[in-house]
């Protein structure tokens, strides 16, 4: 009799011992399930919050372009005006500055727009069809006091194989232009600078290929 109660006690003993495994294997269990709760609810604010983030400084940006380009593009309608009145050489001199610095900062907030609207999903490329000769000349002309001020050579050629006729985006072409022409007059303090556009052919489609050489 003495050594069933023993060997009951150690049942029990056992069972319990069980029990209390069990359930701290149930809390620990809770306890890390809990905090792979916090945590991707942690993760989940931190992605909403930096998405408004994003939302509201792409929103911004494209606020503030629109309200800058609205005077900027004053200020240039003025300038034409000014130009189609009698001046003086070096009166046109300054007027063809003040054109360029305008275009210039226009080009600048053009691309802050344009940069707002890739983070939002939302930049179009036009497909219209325009003279590129005259889009190129009209384009480059802003560079020209600038040229004459540095002393530089300044070429433009455009190959037979262009046509006069192009459909295109002529805004994305002439950011194109104001950039890489504006970079190399920055950089280059004596020589020359030279644009050279071209047709190339690649995969059954025809690119307008530019070069810009300081």
């Amino acid at each position: 009799y003495q050594a069933e109660r023993v060997e009951l006690r150690s049942e029990q003993r056992t069972y319990l011992i069980s029990i209390v495994l069990l359930v701290l294997v149930f809390v620990v269990l809770y306890l890390m399930d809990l905090r792979e709760i916090r945590n991707r609810e942690a993760v989940r604010k931190e992605k909403e919050a930096a998405e408004a983030a994003d939302k509201a400084k792409s929103q911004f940006l494209a606020t503030m372009s629109h309200e800058l380009r609205t005077p900027i593009n004053g200020v240039l309608g003025m300038v034409e005006l000014m130009s189609s009145t009698p001046l003086n050489e070096e009166q046109r001199d300054y007027l063809a500055a003040l054109r360029s610095s305008g275009q210039t900062l226009l080009s600048v907030i053009n691309d802050v727009l344009d940069f707002s609207k890739i983070e939002a999903g939302k930049l179009q490329i036009e497909n219209v069809v325009f003279d590129v000769r005259q889009t190129l000349n009209e384009t480059l002309a802003i560079f020209a006091p600038q040229m004459k001020q540095k002393q530089l050579e300044f070429s433009c050629s455009v190959d037979d194989s262009v046509p006069p006729l192009v459909c295109s985006d002529p805004s994305r072409l002439r950011q194109i232009l104001l950039n890489l022409v504006g970079n190399a007059l920055k950089f280059t303090e004596q020589g020359s600078v030279a644009v050279q556009l071209s047709l190339k052919r690649i995969n059954n489609h025809d690119f307008i290929h530019g070069v810009v050489r300081d």
